[in-house]
């Protein structure tokens, strides 16, 4: 037969005081794990802010400035207006035109339209038949800009097709508005700016434009991260930070998984 024994109160807090104490001091590792886990995710979160915030410097001064700097100048050339008196030839102006394209990364073409619908450009491909510049993303962002140089949303150039952003200036003659020269900027330069940036695991860096509708994406394959129409809230599940409005008003973006700053 088997006796049971009462435990004596001695007996029973040898055996509940390490059981107690094992209970607080994994209660004390698991909230200094969670605290110290929030730490790093925070520090992680700054990361991300301060990463974006060089992103968008980069753009600012390595991509948009010089391209505002020469379209001023193009703007501004004496030779232009002297081509719109009719005091120089259009081979005075393509050889001007040819030098900064030259000088000037990824720009595409250089034109100016006018309000008669007349048209120059360098270099001289053929335009297709009945062309008008007025009917274009261009000129219509040119013709109404509040503030210069402005930016036209990404487009399908009417020659190449090729996707490109322009930027703008309206042009005067005689203190009146004569019409637009612009100048087609092609994307790579800046989709290599955008890619060459190393995020966590699953993250993402977008280049949305002023309509909110993001064009450029740091990603190389649609399995890893879809360009979205628009780019997602910030979530319990995701990090989303965006930059300041840059000069021309586009934005950095970047969206990374919280799950990814946790590891």
């Amino acid at each position: 037969m088997f006796q049971f024994i009462k435990p004596s109160a001695t007996h029973l807090l040898s055996i509940l005081l390490p059981l107690g104490v094992s209970i607080l001091l994994f209660s004390v590792v698991v909230m200094t794990f969670d605290l110290a886990k929030k730490r790093v995710s925070s520090g992680q979160e700054q990361d991300i802010e301060d990463l974006v915030s060089f992103a968008a410097s980069a753009v600012e001064q390595l991509w948009i400035e010089p391209r505002n700097h020469a379209i001023i100048a193009l703007a501004q050339s004496e030779t232009l207006h002297r081509r719109l008196q009719g005091k120089a030839t259009f081979e005075d102006l393509a050889r001007e035109w040819e030098e900064i394209q030259r000088s000037l990364q990824g720009c595409y073409f250089i034109y100016y339209g006018l309000e008669d619908g007349s048209i120059e450009h360098f270099p001289p491909d053929p335009l297709p038949p009945g062309y008008d510049p007025r009917t274009r993303p261009w000129y219509r962002t040119g013709i109404s800009a509040t503030r210069t140089p402005a930016w036209t949303q990404p487009y399908a150039e009417i020659i190449t097709s090729e996707q490109v952003v322009s930027t703008v200036m309206p042009i005067s003659s005689s203190n009146a508005p004569a019409g637009v020269i612009s100048m087609d900027i092609t994307l790579a330069d800046l989709e290599e700016i955008i890619s060459g940036i190393v995020l966590p695991q699953g993250g993402v860096m977008y280049l949305k434009d002023t309509g909110d509708q993001a064009f450029i994406t740091s990603t190389t394959s649609p399995e890893d991260a879809p360009l979205a129409d628009s780019i997602p809230a910030r979530s319990d599940r995701t990090l989303v930070s965006c930059s300041d409005p840059l000069s021309n008003g586009w934005q950095i973006c970047v969206l990374v998984p919280r799950s990814a700053l946790a590891q």
